[in-house]
C-alpha cells in the first residue's frame, strides 16, 4: 500500500487513483478543496464545466492565468521544455526536456512540476533529454530518479517514459545513461506503461502487479538488469520488449542469461516477447524454440539482430512449434533470399522482409545488431 502524500485528502485520492478518467472523483474533490478555502477547487469545477461551455472555459482560462504562478509555476515560464495536457481540472499527460548543450532546466523544471497541486493526479509523465550538469552535458536520468522518489507516491500515474530523445539525432543511444532507477516502482503501483531508453541500467526489483507494456530500448543492456527483467512481478504483464546491444556499448552478458526468462510459465496474460537489436540472433533462434513461454504467445520479435542462415534454419526445424504465433518478426537481420524464401514457407506468419548484407572487412563477413552506439 502506497502512503498518501500530506495535506490532502488521502480518502478521496484513492477514489481517483482507482479510476483517474472518472470525472465525478474529480469534483467531490474540488467540492473539498472549496470547504478547505482552496481556490484551486474553485478552478476544477469551473474546468469540469468549461469542457462543454466555450464561456465558462474561457473564464476557467482566466483563472489559470491569474493563478499561473502557483498552479503552473516554471510550466508556464519554460514552456519549450515542458508541455502539459489537463482534464477535469487537472494536469493528466506532461513531458519534461531540455535542448542538448542547452541550460540544465530540466531539473528545476521537473522538480517544479512534481510539486505543482495541479500535478496532483498526473497520469502520464514522459522524460526527454535530462542533465543536471551544463559542464559535461552528460544524458544523466540519476538526478531525475533522485527527484522522482523525493517526490513520493503517485497511485494515478499509468504510463512513465524515461529518455525521449531523438536518437541520434540529439544523442547517442548509447550516451544517455538511464542508472539506478529501482527505487522507483514502488511509488506506482497501478502503474500500466513503462519506456526506458539509454544504457548502463540498474532497474532494481521490478514489482509492478498492474504493469501490462515493458519496452526498454538500449545500444547496451546491463546482465544485471536483464535479471531484473527475468525475475519481475507483473502478472498482467501483456507485452515485454528487450533490446540488447552490443558488448561494445555495454551488453555483458551471453546468450544463455536469456533462458531463464523463455522458461517461465507465470505470465498468462503476455502476448508480445520483444527480444531485439541482439548480436547473438542464431542462438536465440535455439532458444525460443520450445519454450514454455514462447508456446503461449501471439507474437514473437526477433527483429535488428545478427540472425541469419544457420538461425533460420532452426527456426524452419522447428517449424511445428512457432506456427500458432500470429507474428514473427525476423526484419532487419540478415538471412539470405534463399532461406527468407523457405522459412516464410515453412512458417507464413514470419516476416522476413528489409534484409541486411554483411559487411565484408578483409574477406571476414560481420554483422552487427542495428543499433549500437
Amino acid at each position: 500500500m502506497v502512503a498518501p502524500k500530506a495535506g490532502g485528502n488521502p480518502e478521496l485520492e484513492a477514489v481517483i487513483a482507482a479510476n483517474p478518467e472518472d470525472a465525478n472523483g474529480y469534483l467531490v474533490y474540488a467540492d473539498w478543496l472549496q470547504t478547505t478555502g482552496d481556490k484551486l477547487g474553485e478552478y476544477v469545477a469551473l474546468a469540469w464545466r468549461g469542457e462543454g461551455d466555450p464561456l465558462l472555459k474561457k473564464m476557467a482560462d482566466k483563472m489559470l492565468k491569474e493563478n499561473a504562478k502557483a498552479w503552473l509555476g516554471l510550466v508556464a515560464e519554460e514552456p519549450e521544455l515542458a508541455t502539459v495536457e489537463w482534464a477535469h481540472g487537472f494536469i493528466k499527460t506532461a513531458r519534461v526536456t531540455m535542448e542538448y548543450e542547452g541550460e540544465p532546466h530540466a531539473k528545476k523544471v521537473l522538480s517544479g512540476l512534481l510539486k505543482l497541486p495541479t500535478a496532483r493526479f498526473l497520469q502520464d509523465l514522459v522524460i526527454g533529454l535530462y542533465y543536471d550538469e551544463q559542464e559535461t552535458y552528460e544524458v544523466n536520468y540519476a538526478g531525475a530518479a533522485k527527484l522522482l522518489v523525493g517526490n513520493g507516491p503517485l497511485p494515478t500515474l499509468r504510463s512513465l517514459f524515461i529518455g525521449d530523445f531523438e536518437y541520434p539525432d540529439e544523442t547517442e543511444i548509447s550516451w544517455a545513461k538511464l542508472g539506478n532507477v529501482g527505487n522507483i516502482w514502488a511509488l506506482y503501483p497501478n502503474l500500466e506503461s513503462l519506456h526506458l531508453r539509454g544504457g548502463e541500467q540498474k532497474l532494481g526489483a521490478l514489482v509492478l502487479p498492474k504493469l501490462k507494456s515493458f519496452l526498454l530500448e538500449t545500444g547496451g543492456l546491463d546482465v544485471g538488469a536483464l535479471r531484473s527483467i527475468t525475475k519481475a512481478e507483473w502478472p498482467n504483464i501483456e507485452r515485454i520488449s528487450v533490446w540488447f546491444g552490443r558488448e561494445d556499448y555495454g551488453w555483458n552478458g551471453k546468450p544463455k542469461d536469456v533462458i531463464g526468462l523463455l522458461q517461465r510459465t507465470d505470465l498468462p496474460k503476455l502476448k508480445h516477447l520483444g527480444l531485439k537489436n541482439n548480436e547473438f540472433g542464431d542462438e536465440i533462434a535455439g532458444i525460443v524454440v520450445g519454450s514454455p513461454l514462447v508456446a503461449g504467445l501471439e507474437e514473437l520479435d526477433l527483429s535488428m539482430s545478427t540472425l541469419a542462415d544457420p538461425g533460420a534454419e532452426v527456426l524452419i526445424q522447428g517449424a511445428a512449434r512457432l506456427r500458432h504465433l500470429r507474428v514473427l518478426d525476423l526484419t532487419d537481420c540478415y538471412i539470405t533470399d534463399e532461406v527468407a524464401a523457405r522459412l516464410k514457407a515453412a512458417l507464413p506468419n514470419a516476416n522476413v522482409s528489409e534484409q541486411r548484407e554483411p559487411d565484408n572487412w578483409g574477406d571476414e563477413l560481420h554483422r552487427y545488431s542495428s543499433v549500437g552506439e
